[in-house]
């Protein structure tokens, strides 16, 4: 059977570089990496290019601007990758005759606001900075011009990831425990973290599915209950045996430029199984921290 196309833009950044890893010995899919130099979705020329060459038949953009402080202070860079990116893929989709692909879009919690503290898919989004408004253009993008060629899509939000492949806050709170250093989190800001790893084999469950159902879903850490920063920083240390006290509690707004949502809690409606946080952290700090004795 032959195996089916992914197309990964944005291959090297973080989901990127797990997606490819995913799919490098999958038994139905095979990863087609395409960093910004291959593949710049800025670029409407060179997506028709690629999408030529490739053939693909799921396109994966994980080509994104993420960073909230830089976005805030360059918006056009922010929405030409974020919200014009994906209708550009789409329409190099369209324009080559790939109708046929399917095509998921990464997105974010970021793209709600302080109106409440949980949100699923069908929620009505209200960004609070650039970031979170350039990915919600996106989002509304990639629906029009996947609807207007007759594209299957998926639109999948998560947030507060962390990888193996690049340090995160996650990586910042264990450098700074393990050196015996007080450090502060956030215990004003709530949500879940999701390893990369389990993000990734979601969505690839998607792809399993003999129809795609096009829309928006949620790919976040099984959980009844938000945590906030502070509750992650003492599970960190709790899988690093420090001593909890090194970790003490602040408040955003008092270190953050940038406004954030107060919640970044995301609720799967739409039968996306994932892990459970707290077993995901911590196998991942066995793995990065102590891999001797995680295998």
């Amino acid at each position: 059977m032959r195996k089916r196309r992914v197309l990964v833009l944005g291959a090297s950044g973080m989901l990127g570089q797990e997606f490819t890893h995913a799919l490098a010995h999958h038994e139905r899919f095979t990863a087609i990496a395409c960093d910004r130099r291959r593949a710049d979705v800025t670029n409407l020329a060179m997506l028709r290019r690629v999408m030529r060459a490739t053939r693909p038949d799921v396109v994966i953009n994980c080509a994104a601007e993420i960073d909230v402080d830089w976005c805030e202070a360059h918006p056009l860079e922010a929405w030409r990758t974020n919200a014009l990116g994906p209708g550009n893929a789409l329409r190099a989709l369209a324009d080559t005759g790939h109708t046929r692909s399917v095509f998921v879009q990464i997105s974010t919690a970021y793209v709600f606001g302080n109106d409440k503290n949980a949100f699923a898919e069908d929620d009505l989004p209200h960004p609070v900075n650039v970031y979170g408004s350039s990915k919600l253009g996106g989002e509304a993008i990639a629906a029009a011009e996947a609807n207007a060629a007759g594209i299957p899509y998926l639109i999948v939000r998560t947030a507060w990831l962390y990888s193996h492949f690049r340090k995160t806050f996650i990586d910042h709170l264990a450098g700074e425990l393990l050196a015996g250093k007080t450090c502060v989190a956030f215990s004003d800001q709530f949500g879940l973290p999701v390893w990369t790893r389990d993000f990734v084999r979601g969505t690839i469950r998607l792809l399993h599915r003999r129809r795609v159902e096009s829309g928006i879903y949620h790919a976040v850490s099984g959980s009844r209950r938000r945590v906030s920063r502070y509750d992650i920083a003492r599970v960190v240390a709790g899988a690093l045996s420090c001593d909890r006290r090194l970790v003490r509690p602040g408040r955003k707004r008092t270190i953050l430029r940038v406004p954030r949502p107060k919640s970044a809690f995301l609720i799967n409606t739409r039968g996306l199984p994932m892990p459970g946080w707290q077993a995901s952290l911590r196998q991942y700090m066995r793995e990065r921290y102590y891999p001797k004795r995680s295998s």
